[in-house]
């Protein structure tokens, strides 16, 4: 009888340890409680207009996710943006490492990586607990689901609301503080359909440095390859984002608008706004993942272990960590 796992959140980590232990020949069923897969791997149309509104690129370091890359590529699902972008000054600043991007969109890499696995999408837990040797879940549709191990992959102040549900469960207190320390930046988004060439320079991204600017990155979504039209998608700073985070969301929006429109060759369309609430962790657990229980196996994995500087990559090799380590534990 082939062992039973359930991954919590259809992010890359959650993909990437779903599709690893299913090669390996476990029953693997991912619970997503959005409408979509990849977490901030995301995509959106205003009309004829396709932005990334979160995740904007990624590069590749180990050979593990090279590989997955350079499958992606030969499949047509990415393609590859520059190696590095203009500053606030619009000075080009390239380091040399290739930034790849979803050719339908970042969403598409992550329903490229989820094709093959059962994925329930609109299925939040609300609650789990371990009843002998397994783990039964609880989702707010009222479904119950049960499997020998679990893998949490939300962002983690997430991740462990859910644990200090379970009952009789009590956390190592040094542990417990180190997985609390772990902060996120809110990130306040636009995106903007123009009425023509936005004047951003190849290669159509500028990073901001400046920790105190309303405005951490500016993509031309056209220039990048994704849009058939002109449509910028803009980032606010964490700073930004957290002084305006409480305001009605159009209105932080708007706020954000009027920074960026002197910087711009066109007039603006349309606009959409959005929030993450936890856009990218403050800082990152030195662990790829971690066993926060042994009998039945829980898992913690996600985008706050592993590499800061290569999030995508980070939360990729932090899903496979977690499967591997749980592969070895349930042999």
């Amino acid at each position: 009888m082939s062992q039973s796992c359930l991954v919590v959140g259809a992010g890359l980590a959650g993909i990437i340890a779903a599709r690893r232990l299913q090669k390996a020949g476990w029953q693997v069923t991912v619970l997503e409680k959005s409408k979509g897969y990849g977490g901030r791997m995301a995509t959106r149309r205003i009309g004829e207009a396709i932005f990334d509104h979160g995740v904007q690129f990624f590069t590749m370091h180990s050979m593990f996710f090279r590989v997955l890359v350079e499958n992606m590529q030969d499949a047509g699902v990415v393609g590859e943006w520059s190696r590095g972008f203009l500053n606030g000054d619009r000075i080009l600043s390239l380091d040399g490492y290739l930034r790849f991007y979803g050719k339908e969109g970042m969403s598409g890499v992550a329903k490229h990586l989820a094709e093959p696995l059962d994925i329930r999408l609109q299925e939040e837990v609300t609650g789990l607990e371990a009843i002998g040797p397994s783990w039964h879940l609880k989702t707010k549709s009222g479904s119950d689901y049960q499997a020998n191990a679990v893998i949490l992959t939300p962002p983690l102040p997430q991740a462990l609301a859910l644990v200090q549900q379970i009952p009789s469960f009590s956390f190592e207190e040094e542990l417990e503080k180190r997985l609390k320390e772990v902060k996120y930046e809110p990130c306040i988004t636009i995106m903007v359909t123009l009425d023509g060439p936005s004047g951003i320079p190849e290669p159509g991204g500028i990073a901001s440095t400046d920790p105190m600017s309303p405005i951490a990155w500016i993509a031309d979504n056209r220039i990048k390859g994704l849009s058939p039209v002109d449509g910028i998608t803009v980032h606010a700073t964490g700073h930004f984002s957290r002084q305006n985070w409480k305001i009605d969301r159009e209105a932080a929006g708007e706020k954000l608008w009027e920074a960026v429109k002197p910087l711009l060759a066109a007039e603006r369309i349309e606009m959409q706004t959005h929030g993450w609430r936890f856009a990218h962790p403050t800082s990152i657990l030195p662990e790829n993942s971690l066993l926060l229980q042994q009998g039945p196996p829980l898992f913690l994995a996600g985008d706050a272990f592993g590499d800061r500087l290569n999030p995508v990559e980070g939360a990729v090799l932090s899903g496979l960590d977690a499967a591997k380590h749980l592969t070895k534990l349930l042999h």
